[in-house]
């Protein structure tokens, strides 16, 4: 079962990724489809960077809270590059 709905979820996203692309060739041109399959990517590509960006800062502060607090509730000292 543990790999089964990770091979799910891969599918979906696999068609996310191949539908909207299909959608843009067919309604532009072939003068305007180098542009417009540049402009696609350029798009995709820069929500995905900024997504992992976000999970990562996200990820990090959690992280550096979660050290703080478990140091603050046994009493023990950080050294001052842990402490948000």
């Amino acid at each position: 079962m543990q790999s089964l709905l990770p091979l799910i979820g891969g599918l979906g996203i696999g068609m996310l990724f191949h539908v909207p692309y299909q959608a843009l060739t067919s309604v532009l041109s072939p003068e305007e489809l180098a542009a417009g399959t540049g402009a696609f990517f350029l798009v995709r590509f820069t929500g995905a960077t900024v997504g992992l960006a976000c999970v990562f800062v996200t990820t990090v502060h959690l992280l550096s809270v979660d050290i703080y607090s478990c140091a603050v509730h046994r009493g023990c000292d950080l050294p001052k590059q842990y402490i948000p």
